[in-house]
């Protein structure tokens, strides 16, 4: 299974892409050091309830830009809020921001699928095979097209 993930990541990102990981990327006892190596572009890694927090003390990668609960990013004027629990409310989502998470492995309780119809997306692998039948990563145009017609919320 991982060998068929860093296969496809790497087919999918080149060398100055950026690929944002939203949790639960490695079980307790894994190296990061050595995932982070075989994977071909800048990342960054959010961490999900399965992470260990400390071990990412430990990595020595310039390929790592980034570790953390939260990201805000703005790529082509596109806010971006990751984590990887979903959330309710989140930063410029009244402006349209967009909220990327995972943990819930395509499972959409009832409030998960109220607050998917606005700019909220599951960004895991078991998502992107829910939807598409394929266990891949969601690049930023797919993401894009998918949330292009989802609501906006207000906050105010």
């Amino acid at each position: 299974m991982n060998h068929y993930i860093y296969e496809h990541i790497n087919a999918k990102c080149e060398k100055n892409d950026l690929l944002v990981l939203i949790g639960d990327t490695m079980m307790i006892d894994k190296n990061y050091n050595d995932f982070i190596s075989k994977i071909n572009c800048k990342v960054i890694i959010l961490y999900g309830n399965h992470c260990n927090r400390n071990r990412f003390l430990e990595v020595i990668s310039d390929k790592l830009l980034y570790h953390g609960d939260y990201a805000l990013l703005n790529i082509e004027g596109q806010f971006i809020v990751c984590q990887h629990h979903p959330m309710f409310h989140w930063d410029y989502q009244s402006d349209g921001s967009w909220m990327l998470h995972g943990h819930t492995h395509a499972y959409e309780s009832d409030i998960l699928k109220l607050i998917h119809e606005y700019k909220c997306l599951d960004i895991g692998i078991d998502s992107h095979f829910e939807k598409f039948k394929t266990y891949e990563i969601f690049s930023y145009d797919k993401i894009k097209d998918l949330l292009k017609n989802n609501k906006i919320i207000d906050r105010h």
